[in-house]
C-alpha cells in the first residue's frame, strides 16, 4: 500500500506540472492494486508483511466486490467522459483522471473511490476559484481526497460508514 501511495503522489506531481497522467505510472498503480485484493483474498496470512493492506482491509468490502466496483467505476467513467467528449467537443476529466479514478477503486471500491472523486472535484474547484483559474490537474485533488478518506478509515472503522 505504500508503493500504491507513493506511486499515486508522483502521478500528483506530474499531472501537476504537465496536466497529464503517466500511464505506466497508472498501470503500476493497478497492478499494485489488483495484488493487494489477491493477498486480501488469500486470508490475513498473506497480509502479514503488508500492515497498511491488513489495516485497510478491515473497513473495505470484498476483495471481489473492489476489483467489481473498481471496474465498474472505471466503465461508468469511461462512458461518461466519451459522452461529454462527443455532445460538447471537449474533455471533461480526461482520460488519465479516468484510469486513476479506476486505480482507486481497485484498491477501495466504488464507495470510498467515488467519494474520493467528488471531495476532489470540490477542493480543486474550490481552490481554482480562488486562484482564478478556469481549470485545474484533478489527479492530486483525488489522490489527496482518496488517501484521506482511507486514513479517516484507518484510523476510526465506521466513522465514514459501515
Amino acid at each position: 500500500m505504500a508503493l500504491f501511495l507513493a506511486l499515486a503522489a508522483s502521478a500528483s506531481v506530474v499531472d501537476a506540472r504537465e496536466r497529464r497522467l503517466p500511464n505506466p505510472i497508472l498501470a503500476a498503480m493497478a497492478a499494485l492494486a489488483v495484488v493487494g485484493q489477491c493477498l486480501r483474498a488469500l486470508g490475513a496470512d498473506a497480509l502479514a508483511w503488508t500492515p497498511l493492506w491488513a489495516l485497510l482491509g478491515r473497513s473495505l468490502p470484498s476483495p471481489a466486490a473492489c476489483v467489481v466496483g473498481g471496474l465498474a467505476v472505471t466503465a461508468a467513467a469511461l462512458f461518461g467522459e466519451l459522452l461529454w467528449r462527443r455532445r460538447r467537443g471537449s474533455v471533461a476529466f480526461g482520460l488519465g483522471d479516468v484510469k486513476l479514478l479506476g486505480c482507486w477503486g481497485l484498491v477501495t471500491g466504488p464507495v470510498f473511490a467515488l467519494a474520493g472523486l467528488a471531495l476532489g472535484c470540490g477542493l480543486g474547484a474550490c481552490f481554482s476559484l480562488i486562484r482564478r483559474q478556469r481549470t485545474f490537474p484533478l489527479g492530486p485533488w483525488m489522490n489527496g481526497a482518496c488517501a484521506g478518506l482511507c486514513a479517516v478509515s484507518w484510523a476510526a472503522p465506521g466513522l465514514l460508514w459501515s
